[in-house]
């Protein structure tokens, strides 16, 4: 399993929200959304969410750590150091077909991702955000922040995969 969090630090309006998005990947290799939630928390509460998502899912979380937000994924690391949690630095490789958010699409468009919803196709509001943020997406504008998250997981995933391939 693998967590991607975009992190904020402003709780106004005019702010972006944290993202946390969690999936697994299964033995055929599709990828189940496990859970996907967003808002505006103090650095305190961040914190014990990460922590607590980590634990819930035992996932792998990849944490975005340009300028501020590196300080915490820091705490995390100082309340325990056993927790696996990899630092992202986001640069150009986010626009790139395959490995950056376009990449998830194509994943998406082959049926790889398993998006929960009920039997009306209905998501729950925060699957929806990330759907939303999907669909709108753009390379020259603001990325969703759960859009981030999810990019952020899936990039760990990807490295997990190739870290963990066999050698031909």
């Amino acid at each position: 399993t693998f967590t991607g969090v975009d992190l904020a630090i402003g709780l106004g309006e005019e702010n972006d929200d944290t993202a946390f998005f969690t999936f697994e990947v299964l033995p055929d290799r599709r990828r189940r959304i496990l859970d996907v939630e967003s808002g505006k928390w103090p650095g305190p509460q961040i914190v014990s969410k990460l922590i607590a998502k980590q634990r819930a899912y035992n996932s792998v979380v990849r944490v975005e750590n340009n300028g501020a937000q590196d300080y915490l994924r820091q705490q995390v690391l100082q309340l325990d150091a056993s927790l696996p949690i990899k630092p992202h630095t986001t640069g150009r490789t986010k626009a790139h077909p395959e490995y950056g958010v376009p990449g998830g699409f194509a994943e998406m468009a082959n049926g790889a991702w398993l998006i929960p919803n009920d039997k009306h196709g209905r998501c729950h509001p925060h699957v929806q955000k990330w759907v939303d943020g999907c669909l709108y997406y753009a390379p020259s504008k603001h990325t969703d922040d759960r859009v981030m998250a999810w990019y952020f997981a899936r990039e760990q995933a990807n490295l997990s995969a190739r870290i963990t391939a066999p050698i031909a």
